[in-house]
């Protein structure tokens, strides 16, 4: 066993060798890794008295679980501290079942609107979610731009109601601190959101000036939601969790906001249940989700099984989908006239921060066409923990955008057969983490998209990103590439293991010793290693 030159045995937040460095990892999920996620309250058996939802997945259970979730909502009111809670699929502790919800209009899907009350079943072999898109108003079916679950909404990076404050100076890649000229409206413990925009000086620096410009238009700028662990009156300076993972200049005009209001979802527990949705024998026909028509990719464009957004301190755990045949006769069964899984996206989180996506397990969407359809998980935010899924036959099995997706961990995954790679998708992701995940007849790509997508285009997508001890067991048979990076600034590829061509950019560190050799890397996770580090200390 080896270490990295990156990461000696005695590496600690700011060690550099040969002008590179790696952040510290282990503020990633719930809490920032400090503590876990409390035990929730069941505050309700939904099969049982007062609701007696149907178990047998006959009866339409849509109005009563809007009602469950409402009578939740009033219960955690009138805590004096706020605590998780959960309406709890089944009828007793450890009895599931199989619970439907038909879509009869455009909002009604099961929709968690509140902190702090979530969603357990009795575990994915036990409870079983099923949407039923058909509309009795009208006999149609109706899977387009919907969700089976879905929360959140708004944008919690929005100026509307925040106090802008200057930044003083430059912000180094690394760095846990900003400058401001004053720091008496901010307290320890708070949120606070760093700004920069995206200006033509940023974009040169990232090597984009050919596709974001004035005529094709710019991403977001960069975007980083921290906590203030400490603040220095005297010298304006703000402390806070979390490393500053590219670096932030006054240049561009870099400001730190304040804002009064909180992301809806809060400290919500989703988990424990398998989900799958009827979808009418619709042939599948092309992959152009433009063309109107009984086709499965025009039908079921847009839908995701799980749709949530500006999310905070929450945590989604042991979710699995499910297959059934029409010819199938079991209770999973029971009045469905179609075969059941799920329609085209898996899960997505949009804006997550300290969240964590833990064995979530997404398998064989119908639609896997154009537009974003047929993704297993897609994700945008910071500071969040994908860990241990399993994701398989997806058009890209995880897929990452957007320049605010920072700090955050992907660790434990195993991606088979994805008609695309994972992926690092659309704009400047930066500081993320890849480690210890298995790749089976898949790839992993941090690529410059260049014109690719609408305006303003993909462009770059990465930069400081790391890829660390990745195995590949099978190579993705499209490409024959195991590890395909382009990364502005500088990049990171630090152990692989198996088959496949690897792709480097000119600003990308690959370490040599581990390549093809990454069972010989100490640690096998920095994730791990890290956080070990942190909480012994």
């Amino acid at each position: 066993m080896a270490r990295s030159l990156l990461y000696p045995t005695d590496w600690q937040q700011g060690y550099e060798y040969q002008g590179r460095k790696l952040l510290d990892y282990s503020f990633a999920g719930y809490d920032l890794g400090n503590s876990a996620f409390p035990e929730p309250e069941i505050f309700c058996f939904l099969a049982a008295p007062p609701y007696n939802a149907d178990p047998t997945g006959k009866g339409d259970c849509t109005n009563i679980i809007a009602q469950a979730l409402i009578d939740a909502n009033a219960y955690v009111l009138s805590m004096d501290v706020p605590r998780p809670v959960v309406i709890y699929l089944g009828s007793s502790l450890g009895v599931g079942g199989v619970f439907r919800f038909n879509r009869r209009s455009a909002t009604q899907t099961i929709t968690l609107s509140n902190p702090y009350v979530g969603l357990m079943g009795a575990g994915t072999n036990e409870t079983f979610i099923i949407y039923d898109p058909y509309r009795i108003s009208n006999n149609t079916f109706d899977l387009k731009s919907c969700s089976l679950i879905n929360g959140g909404g708004g944008n919690w990076f929005s100026q509307a109601d925040a106090t802008e404050y200057v930044v003083q100076s430059d912000i180094a890649y690394g760095a846990n601190s900003i400058e401001l000229a004053d720091v008496t409206d901010f307290s320890i413990g708070e949120y606070i959101v760093i700004y920069a925009d995206m200006t033509d000086a940023l974009v040169a620096e990232l090597g984009a000036t050919a596709y974001w410009n004035a005529t094709n238009g710019y991403p977001e700028g960069q975007r980083y939601i921290r906590k203030i662990t400490d603040i220095n009156n005297a010298t304006g300076m703000i402390y806070f969790d979390g490393a500053i993972t590219m670096p932030v200049k006054t240049r561009d005009n870099a400001k730190v906001r304040r804002h009064t209001s909180n992301p809806v979802l809060r400290h919500i527990y989703l988990g424990d249940f398998s989900m799958g949705a009827c979808i009418p024998n619709f042939p599948y026909g092309t992959d152009d989700t433009t063309i109107v028509g009984d086709n499965l990719a025009y039908q079921t464009s847009g839908h995701n099984m799980v749709n949530l957004v500006n999310a905070r301190n929450c945590v989604f755990r042991n979710i699995d989908t499910f297959i059934i045949n029409q010819s199938m006769n079991s209770r999973q069964t029971a009045n469905m006239n179609y075969p059941v899984r799920i329609p085209s996206g898996g899960f997505t989180l949009t804006t997550g921060f300290m969240c964590e996506i833990d064995n979530v397990n997404i398998a064989l969407p119908a639609n896997l066409g154009e537009d974003g359809n047929g993704y297993g998980i897609t994700f945008s935010g910071a500071s969040c923990l994908i860990k241990n899924c399993t994701l398989d036959s997806s058009r890209h099995n995880l897929s990452m955008s957007q320049t605010r997706t920072t700090g955050n961990v992907i660790y434990n995954n195993i991606f088979r057969n994805g008609r695309f790679a994972v992926d690092y998708h659309r704009f400047p992701t930066s500081g993320n983490l890849i480690d210890s995940c298995r790749l089976v007849n898949d790839a992993i790509e941090n690529m410059d998209r260049k014109f690719s997508g609408s305006n303003p285009p993909h462009g770059i997508t990465g930069a400081y990103n790391i890829i660390w001890n990745v195995i590949c067991e099978q190579v993705g048979t499209a490409t024959a590439i195991m590890v395909k990076s382009q990364q502005a600034l500088d990049g990171f590829i630090i152990g692989t293991t198996g088959q496949g061509k690897l792709v480097g950019g000119v600003n990308d560190f690959w370490e040599e010793s581990f390549v093809g050799n990454g069972q010989l890397l100490e640690p096998q996770s920095l994730y791990l290693d890290q956080l070990q580090r942190r909480l012994s200390n």
